[in-house]
C-alpha cells in the first residue's frame, strides 16, 4: 500500500484506547516501516496508546531510527508516566550500546520529569557502568546532569548514587 495511506492509518488509531491486540501488533510491527513519514507518525501515535508493547516499540523506534532528529523529538514528545519505565528498560537492556547510550540523558529526564525515581536509578547505574575502568563521553555527561534542577528535585541523592557507582566500579 501507499506511504501516505499508511500513515493515515496510524493517524485513525489515535484516540482509541480499546484496540484489538491484532491490530495493536500490526501497528507495532511498522517499527520497521521504510517511510520515514509513516515511523514519524507511528511515534506519535504510540504515545497516545497505553498497551505495553507500545512502549517497547517507542524504544525500537528510538534504537533503530534515533539519528533522525524529527523522529527522536517525536519519540520523546510521546514519553508518559505510563511507558517511560517500559521504553527505558528496553532501551537499556538493548545489546546496541551506543544507541542505548544515545538516549540516557533524555531518558533521565523524562523520568525526572515523571517522578519515576527507580527509572533514574536503573539510568544512573548504566550511565556509570564501566567494564575496564574508562568511560565514555555520554557517561561524563549523565553523571554531570545529575546535579540538574529537574534531577535533584526528583531523585536528591542522584549525585551520591553517581559517586557510589563510580567509586565501586573504581575498586
Amino acid at each position: 500500500s501507499y506511504p501516505a495511506v499508511r500513515r493515515h492509518a496510524v493517524r485513525l488509531c489515535e484516540g482509541r484506547p480499546n484496540l484489538s491486540p491484532r491490530n495493536v501488533n500490526s501497528l507495532t510491527s511498522l517499527t520497521k516501516a521504510t517511510d520515514p513519514q509513516v515511523r514519524l507518525q507511528l511515534a506519535y501515535t504510540l504515545g497516545e496508546l497505553d498497551q505495553p508493547q507500545t512502549a517497547v516499540a517507542l524504544a525500537e523506534l528510538l534504537l533503530s531510527h534515533g539519528d533522525d532528529r524529527s523522529l527522536r523529538a517525536a519519540v520523546i514528545s510521546s514519553l508518559n508516566e505510563n511507558n517511560i519505565e517500559r521504553v527505558a528498560l528496553t532501551v537499556l537492556s538493548s545489546p546496541n550500546t551506543k544507541q542505548a547510550a544515545a538516549f540516557t540523558n533524555d531518558l533521565m529526564q523524562m523520568a525526572a520529569a515523571f517522578g519515576k525515581q527507580a527509572t533514574m536509578v536503573g539510568l544512573l547505574h548504566k550511565a556509570t557502568a564501566s567494564g575496564d575502568g574508562q568511560y565514555e563521553a555520554w557517561q561524563l555527561a549523565a553523571v554531570a546532569l545529575c546535579s540538574s534542577p529537574t534531577i535533584v528535585a526528583c531523585l536528591p541523592n542522584a549525585a551520591a548514587i553517581c559517586i557510589r557507582s563510580l567509586v565501586k566500579a573504581a575498586a
